[in-house]
Parts: structure tokens; sequence; C-alpha cells
């Protein structure tokens, strides 16, 4: 029966954290040079996200995925949040973006 119980709690904790792994919105900033990126946000960083996109370096807002078209590859943190690189001042190759990135590598 204890086995029984805790296989449940288990399967239930994924699947809960694979709901919230799927981006709720995101922040593009492929235009603010310097930065080429888009942040994907899940539903438990969504106010994070909303209040750091209209920061200082303001992108632009969509409650969607980022999109992966041009995308060198994703930074996938444990928080969460994926950081999507896209060519530009710093970052020019995949090679330079995995580089770039301290936690989880994604493909596009």
């Amino acid at each position: 029966m204890k086995r029984t119980v805790i296989w449940l709690g288990l399967v239930a904790g994924a699947l809960l954290a694979c709901k919230d792994s799927k981006p709720a919105g995101s922040c593009d900033r492929h235009d603010v040079e310097g930065w080429e990126s888009c942040f994907d946000y899940p539903k438990s960083q969504l106010d994070s996200g909303k209040s750091s996109c209209f920061g200082a370096n303001p992108g632009k807002w969509a409650d969607a995925p980022c999109s992966h078209a041009g995308a060198l590859g994703g930074c996938k943190l444990g928080t969460g949040i994926t950081k999507w690189f896209y060519p530009g001042s710093k970052i020019k190759t995949a090679a330079d973006a995995k580089t770039a990135c301290l936690d989880t590598w994604v493909d596009p």
C-alpha cells in the first residue's frame, strides 16, 4: 500500500512539473542590440517575466512561447526559464551560445 501511495505521489509530481515546464509566456528582445534573445517563462514565473520584460531593456511580451526560427539554441535554467539565443553582436554561432549557457543546453 505504501509503495502505491509513493508511486502515485511521484507520478503526480512529475505531471505537475511537466505542466509547468511548458512556456506560458515569453519576452522577445531580438531587436535590442546586445541581447538578441527571447526568454520563455513557465506559468510559475510569469509575474517576474512580465516585470523584467518591461524593465530597463524593454522587450515584447507574448502569451505564447518564443519563436525558434533562426534560433541558435537555448539555455534552460533551473527556474524553468529558457533563454533562446539568436545571432547578433555578441553571440554569432551555436558554439558561442553553448559557451554562454551555464545550465542545460536545448537545441532549437
